[in-house]
């Protein structure tokens, strides 16, 4: 269950999985 900040990024930007793991201090896989 990914937190709520994290599900704002994937719906609400344009942040490509790479940009969106930067942030939140995951790797690209962990955000599919």
């Amino acid at each position: 269950m990914r937190g709520t900040f994290a599900t704002r990024l994937m719906t609400t930007t344009d942040l490509t999985n790479e940009e969106i793991a930067s942030i939140m201090g995951w790797s690209p896989e962990e955000v599919e």
